[in-house]
């Protein structure tokens, strides 16, 4: 019942609030698991009393419940986090990743929905700027491994735990700059390729459509500086070497021509596949 729900809620907060604290994270979970037993908690398999018989109703309500305790502390704990002005971070807070991997493990084992990490790694991207959600970010990279595993372990759950996972990264993606972050987004977008199935809805062009229009243009033949130097060192476009314009690198970086014109050619082939059907043969056997 609600009531039931309300009366939990306190004793959860307090449970987590205490676990977090523990000197390791076997301690917060074996600490967090009798806390929630001796709240009342119960569960028809795993941990907790099994002897006890609980309902699908109730069990629902009281994993909604825990849940929302997970949030309201990890809440708490980001406001405290970012009123330090001295700290890197909410992600630095050895708290709120104690907090995160509790709630993983409470995933595995059950005890709340799946998608509550997602929830809580989402929420702690709404508490940060930008620039700190790189760090933050880091946290999934992390423990790629544990959340793939929670993705394949679900059965009925896994369209709303890879909905979780899409929200928390595209929301994150959404306030990235394409320019000044396009290293972060990069690093989601591999994320999301490692942990999700090649037949996810979100990866696949279902209907088929390209856009046309995305042109990529690059330099097909050496011009000006460039094709003295090639002449005058008297290699071809095969051996000849381009120098990185990066000042960052100081053109130390060196890069075949004909590897430069064979890979930004594939976007030819990319942005429009139907290309290599109506291509000539030639053309097509070279791509």
């Amino acid at each position: 019942s609600s009531s039931r729900a309300f009366t939990l809620l306190e004793p959860a907060k307090t449970a987590i609030k205490a676990a977090v604290g523990a000197p390791s994270f076997e301690d917060s979970a074996d600490q967090l698991h009798k806390s929630l037993v001796a709240a009342g908690c119960r569960w028809k398999s795993g941990a907790g009393n099994t002897d006890l018989i609980i309902t699908k109703e109730d069990s629902t309500e009281q994993d909604e419940t825990i849940a929302l305790a997970f949030r309201v502390v990890l809440e708490e704990l980001v406001v405290n986090s970012n009123n330090n002005v001295t700290g890197g971070g909410a992600i630095q807070d050895s708290k709120v990743v104690a907090l995160l991997d509790l709630s993983l493990h409470a995933a595995h084992l059950g005890w709340i929905p799946k998608q509550l990490p997602f929830m809580c790694v989402h929420e702690l991207f709404e508490g940060q700027t930008a620039r700190r959600c790189g760090d933050a970010f880091a946290y999934l990279e992390q423990r790629v491994n544990k959340l793939k595993d929670l993705l394949d372990d679900t059965k009925g759950d896994s369209k709303f735990v890879q909905a979780a996972l899409l929200r928390c990264c595209n929301t994150l993606m959404q306030r990235l700059s394409k320019s000044t972050d396009l290293l972060l987004c990069g690093r989601v977008l591999m994320f999301l390729s490692h942990v999700l199935p090649l037949s996810e809805k979100s990866g696949v062009n279902l209907k088929g459509e390209f856009n046309k229009g995305n042109v990529t243009e690059y330099e097909e033949e050496l011009h000006g500086e460039e094709a003295d130097r090639m002449t005058a060192e008297g290699t071809t476009e095969k051996t000849f070497k381009l120098r990185s314009t990066d000042e960052k690198l100081d053109g130390q970086m060196e890069v075949s021509f004909h590897l430069y014109k064979t890979f930004w050619g594939l976007q030819r082939h990319l942005h429009d596949p139907s290309h290599i059907l109506t291509a000539p043969p030639a053309a097509a056997a070279t791509a």
